[in-house]
């Protein structure tokens, strides 16, 4: 199948079984990964960040002569963290033809939020979390945002987190809740 078809089944499957899997539950098991046929990068971080954030295992089918520098996706230390805790999110809509099905969250034992944003379309999108409305999160501030792909800390923020994501890309991302602090 074409990556881009494959995405989109991946999406609605996982979709459909998310209300029934969480730890210590029913684990989604996806699709081995073949990020050499992936067309970019973004659509690396998207399948492996897809794999992560659903409870997935991380399995990769790429062979040694075809991974062509795609080992660094399977090796980030911040999402592989998730996948060994058996960190499982939910999408905030079970109807693929929803936005929101394409944002996913969940929360770690400590607290911390993990979001996943996904955008499966063909041109760029504009995606956001709000922070008391989606996540319940107290005064809708959060003390800091952690981009799990650049492993970079993007500050404080109030409201919502707002960000355009490109054509087959996604975010992955960790948030605290600023009065729990």
């Amino acid at each position: 199948l074409h990556p881009r078809v494959r995405r989109q089944r991946q999406m609605c499957i996982r979709d459909r079984f998310s209300d029934v899997a969480a730890r210590g539950q029913i684990m989604m098991d996806g699709d081995f990964i073949r990020l050499n046929t992936c067309e970019s990068d973004t659509e690396r971080q998207f399948w492996v960040s897809l794999m992560a954030i659903t409870g997935s295992p991380i399995a990769i089918a790429d062979q040694y002569d075809t991974a062509n520098g795609c080992e660094r996706f399977y090796q980030n230390e911040e999402i592989l963290a998730l996948n060994k805790m058996g960190f499982s999110a939910r999408p905030m809509s079970g109807n693929p033809s929803e936005i929101a099905s394409s944002k996913w969250v969940g929360q770690l034992p400590n607290g911390e939020w993990i979001v996943g944003l996904f955008n499966r379309e063909e041109e760029a999108s504009n995606m956001s979390i709000n922070f008391l409305r989606d996540l319940g999160i107290k005064e809708g501030k959060v003390s800091n945002i952690r981009d799990l792909w650049t492993h970079s800390d993007l500050g404080a923020f109030e409201g919502a987190y707002k960000v355009n994501i490109p054509a087959h890309g996604c975010l992955l991302y960790t948030s605290d809740a600023a009065d729990e602090l």
